[in-house]
């Protein structure tokens, strides 16, 4: 096209073009010269984490599910329990520990020392991470599982998990206790002379042993050392107003006419060697 166009007219308009874009440039002059102070576009907010949805009837992590049933206490009351869930294990030291270091829960600092083993309270006894956490007082039971946002199961559903239903003699069937099968006061035992052995045989363990070590005394559905190795703190099911919360179970010393049923004991909350926790939801 610019072949067909006199040489004055293309020289005119290419004069024209540039004198525009001078101009452009001339009244643009703060804009380019300046760096920009407008803040970037930040990118779309991230919506917030999905909250974790659960079906009905589903545990929380590390827990079994127990279905609903009646139970009978040892005060020949009886329960309708409705079906929940409750720990596999007793809480361990390890466990325990991530509580303290959230915050949510204090350290155990008492000390109870038995004989030539001196202290028993795991808590303060190094390479004891999976053993249970004991020598801990009610409040500090109650407050570990709410941490977990959890709770302490009553009575009547430690009473169900131990013995099943239909109702069973030891939460492993009805074959009488012995050494592999629950963490007790056998020939190991440097109290074997002061407290009546459970049996005769020896486990490996002189206090407690690390939880889950006695797989032939689970229930049918999978919940581990309810009776030995430590008690565990419960909620009542009915209000008190003595002071006394409840313990359920059996720990490592205890005799054998109290290691050998789903037994309950009422004390005030100070700690002893025998007192942990599981948890409930």
């Amino acid at each position: 096209l610019l072949r067909t166009v006199a040489p004055w007219v293309v020289a005119l308009m290419l004069a024209v073009g540039a004198g525009a874009g001078a101009g452009w440039i001339w009244f643009h002059r703060d804009t380019l010269a300046a760096p920009s102070t407008e803040l970037p576009i930040p990118p779309p907010a991230a919506p917030p984490p999905t909250p974790e949805v659960r079906r009905p009837g589903e545990c929380l992590e590390g827990m079994v599910r127990i279905h609903g049933a009646r139970v009978r206490m040892n005060s020949a009351r009886v329960f309708d329990v409705p079906g929940f869930c409750i720990d596999r294990y007793e809480a361990r030291v390890r466990d325990y520990a991530l509580c303290v270091n959230a915050g949510g829960c204090a350290p155990i600092t008492w000390i109870e020392t038995i004989g030539t083993l001196g202290n028993v309270c795991n808590a303060r006894i190094p390479g004891r991470e999976d053993h249970p956490i004991n020598c801990m007082t009610f409040d500090e039971a109650e407050r570990y599982c709410a941490w977990r946002r959890a709770r302490l199961p009553r009575s009547s559903e430690w009473e169900l998990a131990a013995e099943g239903s239909p109702a069973r003699s030891y939460p492993w069937g009805e074959a009488l206790p012995d050494a592999t099968r629950l963490n007790a006061c056998g020939q190991e035992s440097p109290e074997r002379d002061r407290y009546a052995q459970t049996y005769r045989e020896q486990d490996a363990w002189p206090t407690t042993a690390p939880v889950g070590s006695f797989p032939g005394g689970a229930t049918p559905e999978g919940v581990h050392d309810l009776l030995g190795n430590v008690s565990e703190w419960v909620q009542d099911d009915l209000p008190r107003s003595d002071g006394n919360q409840v313990l359920r179970g059996t720990g490592f010393r205890d005799r054998p006419e109290l290691s050998t049923q789903a037994r309950r004991d009422r004390r005030p909350s100070p700690p002893s060697v025998s007192s942990g926790v599981r948890c409930a939801w």
